[in-house]
């Protein structure tokens, strides 16, 4: 599942960290459906793999 925000990535790292979520992968630079993003990866408590993206400007 990838869901986007419009918060910098930098906070969405930020406010992860600040209530121990564990992120297991990123930030990662790549090519989303309308131009660049940057993503990074996250754990759902079933175990199902979340993606956090921003694009980028």
């Amino acid at each position: 599942m990838c869901k986007t925000t419009i918060e910098k990535i930098e906070s969405v790292i930020s406010h992860l960290q600040k209530h121990n979520v564990e992120i297991e992968e990123g930030p990662v630079k790549q090519t989303g459906a309308v131009g660049p993003i940057v993503s990074v990866y996250i754990r759902a408590p079933d175990y199902n793999l979340i993606e956090l993206s921003n694009y980028l400007d």
